[in-house]
Order: C-alpha cells, then structure tokens, then sequence
C-alpha cells in the first residue's frame, strides 16, 4: 500500500475538490433525462468527508471482491504446476520478436473490449498477458500500457461493446456510424503499436513485474481446455448477442435452461454481471482442482497466494468510487455535477455531440463505471432530440470522450486497479501517457466536429 500511496492522494484529493465546489456550485438532479433545479443546499459537510468513503466500500463490494477473486483464480492455476509452462512456451513462440509479442498482445485486448465491452472480464485476461510480457522482459509500464491502456482505448474504439450499449440506450440501429467506428478502431490499433515500438526504443526503465511459480509434471493441454470453455462460457453470459446483433439463439437457450430446475436461479445470457463471472470463476477453479488433484489445503493455499498481491488493488478499485458514493447517497439526489452537466446542454438539441463531448468528461469524474454514465447521458440526449443521426454522432462523442477520460481520471476504478496492479504510481503514468493522450483528444475533436 505504500508504494501507491501517489493513488490515495489522487484519489482523495479529487474528492475533496469536490466537497469544496459543492459549497459555490449549487445543486441539480436529472431524473429521466429532466433537470430538476435544487430547492436546497447540495454542499457536502464534515460527516460526508469521514462517511463517504466508508460506503463507497459498502456499494462498491462486489468490485473489490472480483479483484480479490481474480488473484485467487491465478493463485490456483499456478497451483497446477503448469502454469508457467504455459506461460512460457506462449513467449517462446516469439524469441527475439518482443515487439511483435506485445504489439499482439495489445490488440487482442483492445479487439476484445471493443467487440464484448467488459472490462471486469476483460481485466480477468490482464494478469495472463502480463505474465507473457513479463516472461519476455517488458518493463511494468509497457505491460501496463499494453493490457489496461488497450483496455481502455478499446473502450474508445468500441465497435459493438460499449458502443453498442450506447445505440441500445438510445434507441438507434445496431449499424449507426458503424463504418466511422471501424476506422476508429483502425487508427487507434495503428497508433497504440506505433506508441509501444517508439516506447520500447526510448524507455530505459528497467523495473519489472515479479511472478513466483510452481513447475510440475503434469501436462497443460487439459487446463488450456478448460480455460478456453471458461472465456466461451463467460462472452455468452455477458454479451447480449440478441440486442446487439440481432442473434437470439443464447437467449433462446437461457429460457429453454431457466425451465430446468437445476438452474433455477442463474442469470439468462447477455446480462450476466460482476457475481456471475465471480460465480463461473469460483466453479472452473473446482474443476481445475478436481483435473489436476489439487488438495484441499493446497487449493486454499493458492488462492490467498494469488489473493495477496490483489489486495491493493481491490482497495483502489473500491475507493475510486468515493465521489458516486456523493451522487447515490444524496439524501435529495441532488448534486453540483448535474447543474453543470445541464449547463452545457441547456435544453437544446442544437451542437449536441459537440455538447455531450465536453459533458461526458465531467460526468465520467462522478460516475465511475461506463454503464452508469451511458444510462444518464443516454437519457439526456433521448430527452433532447429524436433524430437519429443527431443521437448517433452524440452516443460517439459520449463513447469517445468516456474512452479518453478512463485513461486519465482517478476515479476511474479499472485504471485505478491498473496502477495499484503494476505498482505504478499516478504521477508516473500521467507522465508516460500524456503524448498519447492529445493525439486521441485531437482524433476526436476531429471526428466529433467534422
């Protein structure tokens, strides 16, 4: 926890710049997509200074818990004893051709977030490619870059994960701006690699991830099985292929299974959530156990190994939502956020992805989670304006602007969980992706005015 103490600052820092502006900026609330005026004083006191942190604990459990879980997964799979033979044989295909390693790492997750738009599945594939790059002799802030940065810039560059979910709100074709999203995520896979190659003749930081191993006998070929029918199982369950592309086949196949008494209580398909991919995580590791006759101590064991290092960064990850904590526990709902956000908009539709680019950042400080910001800003432009095109160039400004404020903004929790992963400290990170970050500023002011 020392060594990210920079996290703590940024993030409570933030929090209190908060509490002050809540003093000068009056209060607002939108409902629906209306804007309700405050009859009274939004400011936050003494007690939410102590309080609110403390529930963000509370409301953001099942975040901290996820994190905790990851880190005991691949505490057992290191359990197995073939882990690292894994591990190893994937950075030995490469040899000498590191870049390409970590160039092909980059996009698969980046491919992945932008098509499935999950990040806390995402995240499960995180300490994986970390390990490879690791193997190979990146650099934490490379590896860094390369997993959580791509996550993010896949958000960015969503094709029909997060970008879908925004169509979906807002009540547009599943193909609106399809073809701009395309050359979106184009240019954006082209200007991530060519940041990793110049990174890698520039950067002279030696500091690595460390990962302790157990080597076994026992061949892998049964837990790359098992891994693979984990990550099907879990893109069914969290991709909604039905409203997103039109394929009804797994909802389908969840009504047929929800009449199958053994069932009963499991989540349909294309809305499985954070305790339903803790839930399949929890079961593959019995299976894993079971395949590879791991004891019951020593299964117990590798999960509070794996747990450890996911300590802090279940810490961070919870904490990076202090600020909602100040928007979800208003005893009114009102909050200075929302008088802003409605400042900007104004009430009308005209310039309004022009409008949502420069409300989306606001918003992406207070409402940590992507699904929560779709949903308010969302509501607002449907409230706004029925015109299709118009909402579609405004959900790909709210897409855009989201994907290059989670690069950035402390209380954003899957960057946050990023840093406390890598031990990297904020500063530090603000500094090696700052470059980066008005390029992407600049592709959007350029497709969000065009």
């Amino acid at each position: 926890m020392k060594k990210n103490h920079s996290l703590l600052k940024a993030i409570l820092i933030t929090f209190l710049i908060f509490v002050v502006l809540s003093w000068f900026i009056g209060g607002g609330l939108f409902y629906k997509g209306t804007f309700y005026k405050a009859d009274s004083s939004s400011a936050l006191g003494l007690g939410d200074i102590f309080s609110l942190p403390f529930q963000a604990f509370y409301l953001f459990a099942e975040y901290g818990i996820i994190f905790l879980i990851i880190g005991g997964f691949y505490g057992v799979l290191n359990k197995t004893g073939v882990y690292h033979n894994i591990i190893k044989t994937i950075a030995g295909w490469f040899g000498k051709k590191k870049n390409l390693a970590i160039i092909l790492s980059s996009l698969l997750i980046m491919t992945f977030e932008s098509v499935i738009g999950s990040s806390i599945l995402t995240f499960v594939l995180i300490p994986f490619f970390a390990a490879i790059l690791t193997e190979l002799g990146f650099n934490k802030k490379r590896v860094m870059f390369a997993t959580v940065g791509a996550m993010i810039i896949g958000s960015f560059a969503s094709l029909t994960g997060f970008g879908g979910i925004i169509n979906y709100l807002l009540e547009i074709s599943k193909k609106s701006l399809l073809k701009v999203r395309i050359i979106i995520f184009f240019i954006s896979a082209i200007i991530m690699s060519v940041t990793l190659i110049l990174k890698d003749r520039r950067d002279i930081d030696t500091e690595k991830m460390e990962f302790k191993y157990e080597v076994g006998s026992k061949k892998g070929i049964a837990l790359v099985i098992i891994l693979i029918i984990f990550m099907m199982i879990a893109i069914i369950g969290v991709y909604n292929f039905k409203d997103y592309l039109g394929i009804g086949f797994f909802a389908n196949l969840s009504e047929k299974l929800a009449k199958v008494k053994v069932f009963n209580g499991v989540t349909a398909f294309g809305s499985w959530g954070v305790k339903d991919i803790a839930g399949l995580m929890l079961f593959t590791i019995l299976v894993i156990s079971l395949t590879y006759r791991i004891k019951f101590s020593e299964l117990v064991e590798g999960f509070k190994e794996g747990v450890k290092p996911m300590i802090r960064v279940s810490f961070y990850a919870t904490l990076a939502g202090v600020i909602f904590m100040y928007y979800y526990n208003s005893d009114t709902g009102y909050n200075f956020i929302d008088k802003i956000v409605n400042s900007i908009y104004s009430s009308s539709s005209e310039y309004l992805a022009f409008k949502t680019a420069l409300a989306t950042p606001i918003y992406t400080v207070l409402l940590n989670n992507q699904l929560f910001l779709a949903n308010n800003v969302a509501a607002i432009l449907v409230a706004l304006s029925t015109n299709k095109s118009t909402l579609a160039a405004s959900g790909l400004s709210l897409q855009l602007m989201s994907g290059i404020s989670n690069l950035i903004v402390p209380t954003s929790y899957i960057l946050m969980a990023g840093l406390a992963y890598y031990d990297i400290s904020y500063g530090k990170w603000l500094k090696y992706i700052w470059k980066l970050l008005v390029v992407f500023i600049l592709i959007a002011g350029i497709i969000i005015l065009a």
